[in-house]
């Protein structure tokens, strides 16, 4: 059987290392599969892989790259999804943001969904041999993010999601303005719909937060 070709996007050595023995250790188990991995340090590494010609059966990417590129394993995702359309995905991250989360799952929809700090060695072999067979792994957090997800109300919009992420960084009414492409009066009605929608008085900023923080929009 021809081997399956990985492609692993991760900045960290000592990552690598775990990801590089997790696909020896498989290899070793005589389960029928067999790997060709390669490890790219960076975005534009991964890219000229692909736009090389090289056929990918697995991606497993990190979201957040120290390199001089400012792009991301998402970037990456949303390229190699119309580049190598069977390719399945593995994210890896430390970020226990809620609204990459569903950013990732929305745009890209990965086989796999792994927080590093819920990752040992035996969760690396087990995310791999699952989604190669065809399933699914995602680790304790996100699998908690997806069962809150199904309680998120319908009328919730992918904008009102992004006006709720800004709001909980900090960000002001000229960058409110901007991002959103939204006049002031705008962003004022939607914090308005949102707080009827969670059932609060008004459209004050923190208790739009704390609440979208409890249903895991944030």
């Amino acid at each position: 059987m021809e081997p399956k070709r990985v492609l692993i996007l991760e900045d960290e050595p000592l990552t690598c290392l775990a990801l590089k023995m997790a696909f020896d250790e498989i290899d070793q188990n005589d389960n029928g599969l067999g790997f060709n991995v390669e490890i790219c340090h960076t975005y534009i590494d991964a890219l000229n892989t692909i736009e090389a010609g090289n056929k990918v059966n697995l991606a497993i990417l990190d979201f957040r790259l120290t390199s001089e590129s400012e792009s991301t394993g998402l970037d990456f995702a949303r390229h190699l999804k119309v580049a190598v359309r069977h390719a399945k995905i593995i994210f890896l991250t430390s970020i226990g943001d809620k609204y990459l989360h569903y950013t990732i799952f929305r745009e890209i929809n990965p086989e796999g969904f792994i927080i590093k700090s819920e990752l040992g060695f035996p969760e690396i072999v087990e995310s791999i041999c699952k989604v190669m067979a065809g399933d699914t792994y995602y680790s304790r957090s996100v699998q908690d993010f997806l069962r809150k997800e199904m309680a998120v109300p319908k009328e919730i919009e992918d904008i009102d999601r992004r006006l709720l992420f800004l709001l909980s960084r900090g960000a002001g009414t000229r960058e409110l303005s901007e991002e959103l492409k939204m006049s002031t009066s705008g962003i004022e009605w939607r914090k308005r719909r949102l707080a009827r929608l969670f059932g609060l008085d008004g459209g004050q900023t923190h208790p739009l937060i704390e609440t979208a923080r409890n249903k895991g929009l944030l």
